[in-house]
């Protein structure tokens, strides 16, 4: 069985890297041959964080490659679109595709559709999902969205490798806590944006604030170490946090968030207080899973919580490690991505 699988990003991508690419090797024992192209390579996201422009001609180099590829898309049994075929241009492929019968899987980590509203291609997300035999949606809010319109949705979410991101060995830590966030130089502002907090939280109970992804240098009231961001490297920045936070905004994009980072803090054991955004209410569930918090005292109050006990903090990093590995687990899902893709290949000429 073969898979053509178009993402919009490069491994270095995580939506890419997290929906996709960290299945292969499950879903290859299970008998599927999946052939992979990106969109987009890795210059463009070196560009896009760096605030540069790529010529023209880059994006007619790829848009081209995606083109050739798409011209054999009949040989494979199911065709696996991540967000888009063609960003900002009209899902005329995306129509061919369904006119050809090739059944297509859409799988969707972000409120897309956000994009294009106010523009002339307002419509056009809502077509491509009714188009595709299946989408698969991050989080409930855009399994809801997508049910408007699409033939069929599941709800499929983002999933961590619990045997790669694991709590670092036991041990007591020399000097302040260290409260950290992982991300990019895109979503930084959210982590400006509660700088306050963190300062008035830093006045009662001292810690170091570890960024990695992002410029942390604008962070001048507390300690503040940043580190770029590299999969070789991301685990063990995250083993040396003391507590996680994923702030988010109070806006419709944030509904879409997928809660990837709140995962990653988990998995590894790390206490996590996070905005109830998104798929953050699902994850965070279970008592004890981590902290939500939603206005400025909450977020004082849960941090300066943690901060303060070391003891509180490794029970619920032991209660964030269990919900991960019962929910979110690659382990878990691969088995389940394996048997929908084999399902919807079925389906192919009805």
């Amino acid at each position: 069985m073969r898979v053509l699988c178009l993402t919009k990003y490069p491994r270095s991508g995580p939506s890419s890297r997290y929906r996709l690419l960290q299945f292969v090797p499950y879903l290859e024992t299970r008998g599927l041959r999946l052939d992979v192209q990106s969109l987009h390579d890795e210059s463009y996201l070196r560009a896009r964080f760096a605030g540069r422009r790529l010529p023209r001609r880059y994006y007619v180099r790829r848009f081209a490659a995606r083109l050739r590829v798409l011209a054999k898309a009949r040989r494979y049994n199911v065709l696996f679109v991540q967000k888009e075929l063609f960003p900002w241009l009209p899902g005329f492929f995306e129509a061919l595709a369904d006119a050809a019968h090739i059944p297509m899987v859409l799988d969707v980590d972000d409120a897309i559709y956000l994009f294009y509203r106010g523009r002339l291609l307002q419509h056009k997300i809502d077509r491509v999902m009714g188009h595709c035999e299946l989408v698969l949606a991050g989080n409930r809010h855009l399994a809801e969205y997508a049910a408007q319109f699409a033939r069929r949705t599941e709800l499929f979410p983002t999933v961590v490798d619990t045997r790669k991101f694991s709590p670092a060995p036991a041990g007591e830590r020399a000097g302040d806590p260290t409260v950290g966030w992982i991300g990019s130089p895109e979503t930084v502002a959210y982590l400006q944006a509660l700088e306050p907090v963190l300062h008035e939280v830093y006045t009662r109970v001292p810690f170091r604030l570890c960024v990695v992804g992002a410029d942390g240098s604008g962070f001048r009231r507390f300690p503040v170490d940043t580190h770029p961001w590299s999969e070789q490297t991301e685990v063990g920045d995250i083993r040396s946090m003391d507590v996680g936070i994923m702030p988010l905004p109070e806006s419709e994009w944030a509904d879409g968030k997928c809660g990837l980072k709140l995962l990653q803090y988990m998995s590894c054991g790390v206490p996590a207080v996070a905005t109830p955004r998104g798929s953050t209410p699902d994850i965070l569930r279970e008592r004890n899973a981590g902290v939500c918090a939603r206005t400025p005292e909450e977020w004082s109050e849960g941090l300066t919580m943690l901060l303060r006990s070391a003891s509180r903090r490794r029970e619920m990093g032991r209660h964030a490690r269990a919900t991960v590995r019962k929910r979110f687990s690659l382990e878990g899902a691969a088995p389940r991505l394996a048997d929908i893709l084999i399902e919807v290949a079925g389906r192919r000429g009805r």
